[in-house]
Parts: structure tokens; C-alpha cells; sequence
């Protein structure tokens, strides 16, 4: 009988790496904690011929859950390099520090603080 051989590499489980969806999540609760509530993020996951798909929404549930689709991040299973569609401009992002980076920029971009105001003073008149 001869023994069996791990061929599988060490690095598997040595680095630990977040994916897109898992620090969109992180980012939707903090913007319901900075609106107190009043706006909502929301990241929705969808797949096809073998591309994941997650949009990242905001939400005003007091205005009948009205969602403004922000941006979306496209990979493979292989989470890095991805993509992000944001206003009509495709932007590649090579590694996490990248993605964070991106998302920062596109938080503080004009036309999100724009739409953000305007969903929280409309969610104010209700």
C-alpha cells in the first residue's frame, strides 16, 4: 500500500483575500449608518457565461424602495483584476487596494453626493 501525497500548494489558505461583494456589503451598512437609515445600499449578484456580476444600489425604502443603480463590478471566479462601470466608464481594478480606492472615489464623486442628497430630501417630504 503506498501513501497518499497532499500535492495541493500551501498558499491556499495563507492569504486571505475580500471579495468585491463581501466590501460592497461592508460599504452598503455604512451607508445606512451614516443616513440613519433613511437611504440603504444594496449589492445585488448575478452571473453569466461564467462572469459574476455585483451592482451596487442605493435605496430609499420611504420612497416606495426607489433603487439608483450606482455602479457594477464584473469579474470571474478569480476575483482580481475586475472591473467597475461607473457612469458609463469601464475601470479596471488590479487588486483590493485598487477596488478601495475606486469605491472611495466614487462615493465622494459629485453626482453620488448629488443623487444621495436628493434621495434624503425626498425621503424627508414623505
Amino acid at each position: 500500500m503506498t501513501n497518499t501525497e497532499n500535492l495541493w500548494p500551501d498558499i491556499i489558505m495563507e492569504e486571505e483575500i475580500r471579495s468585491p461583494k463581501i466590501i460592497l456589503k461592508e460599504q452598503a451598512n455604512f451607508l445606512g449608518e451614516i443616513t440613519k437609515n433613511i437611504l440603504a445600499g444594496e449589492v445585488d449578484t448575478s452571473s453569466f457565461n461564467n462572469t459574476i456580476f455585483n451592482s451596487f444600489s442605493i435605496v430609499a425604502p420611504l420612497l416606495n424602495n426607489y433603487k439608483y443603480k450606482l455602479f457594477e463590478i464584473r469579474h470571474t471566479m478569480v476575483l482580481y483584476p475586475c472591473s467597475i462601470e461607473f457612469e458609463g466608464i469601464t475601470i479596471k481594478i488590479l487588486n483590493e487596494k485598487d477596488l478601495v480606492d475606486v469605491l472611495k472615489s466614487i462615493f465622494n464623486n459629485d453626482t453620488t453626493k448629488k443623487v444621495i442628497q436628493s434621495l434624503i430630501a425626498q425621503s424627508k417630504e414623505v
